[in-house]
This record gives C-alpha cells, sequence and structure tokens, in this order.
C-alpha cells in the first residue's frame, strides 16, 4: 500500500470512528453500559487521532513524532492547532492513559463528563485539516 493510500485510510478510520463515539455520546439515556461504550470508543477515537496526525507530520513535514504527546506538541509548533487545543489534546492523552483504571467509577464518571468536548475539539481539528 502507498503512502497516500495508507494516509487516506487513517483518516477514513478516524473519520468513522469520531462518527461512532458521537453516536454514543447522542444517546440521552445515560447509564453504565452506555458509559462504558463511550469510553471504549473514546479510546480507539483518541489513539486514530494521534496517529492521523503523526503521518500527517511526517508526510507534510518531515517531522518524526513517536509518541501521542509528542505528536500534539509537534501540532502546536507547526501551528496545526493552538496551544491551547494542544493542552486540551495533552489533557485527552492522560484521559486516554487512565481509562484503563475506568473500573473505578468516579474515574469512569470523570472521563465520560469530559468526552464531549474532546469529541468537538477532534471534529474541529479534523474539519480543519479536510480544507
Amino acid at each position: 500500500m502507498d503512502l497516500i493510500n495508507l494516509k487516506h485510510k487513517k483518516q477514513q478510520q478516524f473519520q468513522k470512528a469520531l462518527k461512532s463515539l458521537n453516536e454514543v455520546l447522542n444517546i440521552k439515556e445515560k447509564n453504565a453500559i452506555i458509559r462504558d461504550s463511550s469510553i471504549q470508543r473514546f479510546e480507539y477515537t483518541s489513539e486514530l487521532f494521534w496517529k492521523m496526525l503523526k503521518e500527517i507530520l511526517k508526510d507534510e513535514y518531515g517531522i518524526i513524532a513517536m509518541s501521542p504527546k509528542s505528536v500534539i506538541r509537534e501540532c502546536v509548533s507547526q501551528q496545526i492547532f493552538s496551544a491551547k487545543d494542544g493542552e486540551l489534546f495533552i489533557e485527552m492523552m492522560n484521559d486516554r492513559n487512565r481509562t484503563s483504571h475506568a473500573y473505578e467509577e468516579s474515574i469512569a464518571e470523570e472521563i465520560e463528563s469530559k468526552l464531549p468536548e474532546y469529541s468537538e475539539e477532534m471534529k474541529e481539528v479534523w474539519e480543519e485539516m479536510k480544507k
């Protein structure tokens, strides 16, 4: 698979994951099953988000960044998004790492409360990148 198709595939996967996350976030009835589903969808959406950004940094800027936080810092440095957004995405990655402790209800509820904002910010970056 060539690099253009790989990049396009990652973007399609991210777009599909973001749609999936938003579907569960838009469910009005909230319960533990919905919460757990939204956290699971957040995990793979945030993973695809930073990996997509990683490919963009490599392909369009010649920058190799290996970790989610280094990718985010480089995106801020290259003005792909603002420092404020970068701070939010670092927090998002920290929360992503905390999801392994989501069996603790208080952590799961805290992360769940942040998901609409994370989703909206990822969507805004995605929309801007498509232009």
